[in-house]
């Protein structure tokens, strides 16, 4: 399968995002995405255009059914407790976080 490239996503996108999962659970500014740039590699940063955090199955399959329909990349994550720099989204858009 070809690799998604990183992109923007518009204004309409982010709503839409928050309208599956709601709007405080959508961060798209530069300061909220720094935590999610990186794991315990420290020297892997890949700032994600947007971190999603679903809570339920139901919002985490119409967040990908959403993205894949828009061809938005989506990184899954976890704690970020890694020390390989898989969870960075080197080329992704956006992220989801699962919650816990």
């Amino acid at each position: 399968m070809p690799e998604m490239a990183r992109r923007d996503l518009a204004p309409e996108e982010l709503s839409a995002l928050g309208g599956i999962v709601g709007n405080a659970h959508v961060l798209a500014a530069g300061d909220d995405l720094e935590a999610y740039a990186k794991d315990w590699t420290r020297d892997l940063a890949h700032v994600p255009a947007a971190v999603v955090k679903p809570r339920t199955t139901g919002e985490v399959s119409r967040l990908l059914a959403f993205c894949d329909g828009r061809r938005i990349p989506v990184t899954p994550q976890g704690g970020r407790t890694g020390m390989s720099g898989e969870p960075s989204p080197s080329s992704a858009a956006s992220r989801c976080r699962s919650s816990g």
